[in-house]
């Protein structure tokens, strides 16, 4: 629905800014009406013209990475050539330290998160009329019908991005990787944590570029950061407890030591995943990871 609005709102600023722009030629019109505001209209179309203008100007920076990605993605000499997508999420838990969870696969700690899943039953005739396929090569656990995916007719990417931005037919939230890693996992007490609130961060989108963890497989990865709040005082309580507690599966670590990679806990080297530095700032480079 917000993403809904954010297209009507761009439509409307269109309308507005061709009707601003519109004014200052108002004289090629009969318009007998308007005699003796040819100044006042004039500088009313230019102001507000150039505000709005100013105003898309900011709309297409904050989403540059989209904007390029959809015009790279018309491209006609690569629209066959398959492009690999990765669409996940990670959950900021931190006070001044930041809470990170041991991956026995990767034998690193990482966030809190996962990749989002969709709705199989709703979803597959339609990722089929879009040429899209799961990768079925990465090894992970948990990994059906999450949104690790081929795309091979790019000019269909748009659409799938709409679809992705609606929420809809998909996973939405970081409550199930939350809940998998922290709670059924016996880390956190279930009876305390039965719901989270959260806020999203920020958005980190690579854009298409050369993937060289894939063999320079062509990829477009985006992570949807959330942050943990604390308005409820039992979580805030349990999860300062959960930092004097002795277990090996989490780690809190400090910003210092997410940017450089590893820490050091009783004289022992743990590596720290490459995505925990989007945590930090939405500009971290998120293609390094």
């Amino acid at each position: 629905m917000e993403n809904s609005k954010q297209s009507v709102g761009v439509y409307i600023k269109l309308v507005t800014l061709t009707g601003c722009f519109g004014l200052i030629w108002f004289k090629n019109f009969d318009l007998t009406f308007l005699d003796g505001l040819d100044n006042e209209l004039k500088f009313t179309g230019i102001t507000s013209g150039l505000l709005l203008l100013l105003d898309f100007v900011i709309f297409f920076i904050d989403n540059r990475k989209r904007f390029i990605t959809i015009v790279v993605s018309y491209l006609p000499h690569k629209r066959r050539q398959k492009l690999r997508l990765s669409f996940s999420y990670l959950l900021k838990i931190h006070d001044e330290n930041y809470l990170l969870i041991y991956n026995s696969l990767r034998n690193q700690y990482q966030p809190v998160g996962g990749v989002f899943k969709y709705d199989q039953q709703k979803m597959s005739d339609r990722f089929a009329t879009w040429s899209i396929e799961r990768d079925t090569n990465t090894k992970v656990e948990n990994g059906l019908y999450d949104l690790r995916l081929f795309i091979y007719d790019r000019f269909k990417l748009r659409k799938f991005l709409s679809w992705f931005d609606m929420d809809e037919d998909r996973e939405s939230d970081p409550w199930r990787e939350f809940h998998e890693e922290l709670v059924s996992s016996g880390i956190l007490d279930g009876n305390q944590f039965y719901y989270i609130d959260y806020s999203k961060k920020w958005i980190c989108n690579t854009g298409i570029y050369k993937d060289q963890y894939r063999d320079g497989q062509e990829s477009l990865k985006v992570f949807h950061v959330y942050e943990m709040n604390w308005s409820n005082k039992i979580h805030l309580e349990a999860i300062q407890i959960l930092k004097t507690t002795n277990d090996e599966r989490i780690i809190w670590v400090s910003a210092d030591e997410i940017k450089q990679g590893f820490a050091l806990r009783n004289d022992k080297k743990t590596v720290i995943s490459k995505t925990s530095k989007l945590l930090l700032n939405k500009n971290e480079d998120p293609r390094d990871v």
